[in-house]
């Protein structure tokens, strides 16, 4: 979060060439971006256009001839077993944090027919799935391939979830994980749960440019103090006064409001009258209150809702957001070939929106309560507001902030702004 993190992981790379790299980004411009940055290590991206008609195919044949690699976030997770030979002489650089645990479409009906036909069971120690019958051709046969070719577990009774296999990031010679308050990260959770040992390093800027260094370094009262100045709160009317009295004369209700399951009580005609007083609200803030245009701002809020907001100030959809080649509309070339003005609440690493200076935040992050639960059983609970604060604060950074530019939020979450608050006037 604007701490160089990448300037040092290329600098580090090429002060040491005569290591092997995998570089993993959640952006597949960042990955040119370290093709471009580190010249001489020649670093290759998977191809599905040659001889090898898939992307992981091309990469276990580049991690098979020793070459250094730059893959994206999705590609990394398809890595299994075969490729554990060929990662042990290399050293991985992980930009920003890997999802490492996900949920998995299946429905309860399905789950309980495919035990009952004795196609697949669950492993009552691991609580993985295992398929029975390789020889099956029936109407489950997309379920089979996915058991097969996924790690999947049951966490909770009858919710299926996908899990990393941890013996790769144990296969790996080095292991680099650049992110920012680490301790909201479901991924730190994970390695602990999995016995992977790690320290901290932090970046600091020397002649030579930026650089790793041992220790953990936590931001200081100072930087903070930086932060709030460049960093305009919205504080009036618009945070309340989508709020139905309920919510308004209970705090606990009105910390909840705007997370997954309120947007999900707003069914009934009077309840949808919040999301479109919200909406409004997000419109005056840019065009009344901050005098701002659509092309300086930048919004978010959980993409099965972001339709209800969609207007000409709120932009979600279009024709590159629609087609699942790519990166959507990152690979946008210019302003003019898209009108979108949204971004997911969980983007990282992109500086595609610096310029950006009006922000719009309409959600009120957790983790999934499923996910939360595993993880407190396996001894490692996740805190659920250093996850929310940490997902907020690398949201804002994607602005014309990371450029130490003043910008505006609206964030009409109480819970989200007392967090907020509360960091940058360095609280406990």
């Amino acid at each position: 979060m604007g701490s160089y993190k990448t300037s040092a992981a290329i600098n580090y790379i090429n002060q040491h060439p005569d290591h092997h790299y995998l570089y993993v980004s959640p952006l597949l411009s960042e990955c040119s971006r370290i093709q471009e940055d580190c010249p001489s290590l020649d670093f290759k991206q998977p191809d599905d256009t040659g001889a090898i008609q898939s992307k992981s195919g091309d990469l276990l044949r580049l991690l098979r001839e020793g070459f250094n690699v730059a893959i994206s976030h999705e590609l990394f997770k398809l890595l299994r077993e075969d490729a554990m030979d060929y990662i042990r002489d290399y050293c991985l650089i992980l930009d920003e944090e890997l999802s490492t645990i996900e949920p998995h479409k299946v429905t309860l009906n399905d789950l309980e027919i495919m035990q009952e036909q004795e196609l697949l069971q669950i492993d009552p120690d691991t609580k993985q799935l295992i398929w029975l019958n390789d020889s099956y051709k029936g109407d489950y046969k997309r379920h089979m391939e996915a058991v097969k070719r996924q790690d999947l577990f049951e966490l909770a009774q009858n919710q299926v979830f996908w899990m990393f296999d941890a013996e790769v990031f144990k296969a790996f010679g080095r292991v680099f994980i650049l992110t920012y308050l680490s301790d909201g990260c479901v991924l730190t959770s994970y390695l602990n749960i999995n016995h992977i040992k790690y320290g901290y390093y932090h970046v600091e800027q020397t002649d030579t440019g930026h650089q790793f260094k041992e220790g953990f370094r936590p931001t200081t009262p100072e930087q903070k103090q930086r932060i709030k100045s460049l960093l305009n709160i919205y504080e009036g009317p618009l945070n309340t006064n989508y709020l139905t009295k309920k919510e308004l004369n209970s705090t606990a209700k009105a910390d909840s409001a705007l997370s997954k399951s309120w947007f999900d009580s707003k069914k009934s005609k009077i309840a949808k009258k919040s999301i479109e007083q919200l909406k409004n609200n997000a419109v005056n803030y840019i065009s009344h209150i901050c005098g701002a245009y659509k092309n300086e701002c930048l919004w978010s809020t959980f993409k099965q809702y972001a339709n209800k907001f969609d207007c000409p100030r709120l932009k979600y959809r279009c024709a590159k957001r629609d087609n699942k080649k790519g990166n959507g509309c990152l690979d946008c070339k210019s302003r003019n070939s898209c009108r979108v003005n949204f971004l997911a609440c969980n983007c990282r690493a992109t500086n595609k929106f610096k310029d950006k200076t009006v922000l719009i935040y309409l959600l009120n992050i957790y983790p999934s309560p499923v996910i939360s639960d595993y993880l407190a059983t396996k001894g490692y609970p996740l805190d659920a507001d250093t996850y929310a604060l940490a997902q907020l604060l690398q949201w804002i950074w994607r602005s014309a902030i990371r450029e130490d530019k003043p910008v505006y939020l609206y964030l009409p979450s109480s819970r989200l702004r007392k967090l907020l608050y509360q960091y940058l006037n360095d609280e406990d």
